[in-house]
């Protein structure tokens, strides 16, 4: 008797094993699907993120001239970095500005 219920027992995990490695390879062979072997390869991984916003300076600088006048010429963009000292923009004064539009009227006609 302990035979037979020993035999049954070994029938049963065998037949539990076959029927598990047959479940397993026929779910890994879907239909249509097939398998490919790629190349390993180093190499620099890119991502772009495409986003909307505003972007604010860190510090931000108000420059007012000590005189009023007119501009003539500003050397730098917004946004540019400057360095202490560096000419940012040539002005006239105002009487300057003045002498010169009425020269410049005085010579159109």
């Amino acid at each position: 008797m302990k035979k037979v219920l020993i035999g049954l027992l070994v029938l049963l995990l065998a037949g539990g094993g076959f029927f598990y490695w047959y479940r397993t390879s026929k779910s890994n062979k879907r239909k249509g699907e097939s398998t490919r072997t790629v190349t390993v390869a180093t190499g620099k991984i890119e991502r772009a993120v495409e986003s909307t916003g505003e972007v604010t300076p860190l510090n931000r600088v108000e420059i007012k001239p000590p005189i009023s006048g007119r501009m003539e010429e500003l050397l730098v963009d917004e946004g540019s970095i400057v360095k202490k000292g560096q000419t940012l923009a040539w002005m006239s004064s105002s009487d300057r500005a003045a002498i010169l539009d009425a020269a410049r009227a005085g010579g159109a006609r």
